[in-house]
């Protein structure tokens, strides 16, 4: 059956969803108990969200300063001398600066200590640097609409 609703992307991506964690190494989902009731969750808003969107305009102004910049930058022959190197660590930064702002809630999520991982902008930060199966797997996640429509 024809929904409308199912073509409102942004709105989708505004109200989040949650993505059920896998183990990396058997594809397992994730759960806090054996008894399967508490999934290991992240509540997260999706990449077409508004504020994706700001975040991939701010990257996108700060990207162009800076080619505007190197192109001020003149060879020998007047050709334009591009010293536009891409560095892989701050590829990694934003990337998790961008899921960290987009991350809404943890969910069963518990830290190295066994104690629940309080939420906060700086531990998601800090969660997607130093788990790289995590940010892969959320980085997916976010990036396929399909995951924001509601049945």
């Amino acid at each position: 059956m024809f929904d409308l609703n199912a073509f409102d992307t942004v709105g989708n991506a505004n109200n989040g969803a949650e993505i059920h964690i896998e183990n990396p190494k058997t594809g397992e989902l994730c759960y806090l108990d054996e008894a399967m009731k508490k999934p290991v969750k992240i509540l997260i808003q999706g990449i077409k969200s508004d504020k994706a969107r700001a975040k991939q305009l701010e990257n996108m102004k700060a990207l162009s300063k800076k080619k505007a910049k190197a192109n001020l930058k003149r060879g020998k022959n007047n050709e334009v001398v591009e010293d536009f190197d891409f560095d892989y660590d701050k590829i990694v930064k934003d990337q998790c600066e961008l899921l960290a702002d987009l991350t809404l809630d943890f969910i069963n999520l518990l830290g190295t200590d066994g104690k629940p991982l309080k939420f906060d902008r700086d531990s998601a930060y800090n969660l997607y640097m130093r788990y790289e199966a995590i940010r892969e797997q959320v980085n997916t996640f976010v990036s396929d609409e399909a995951n924001f429509i509601k049945d």
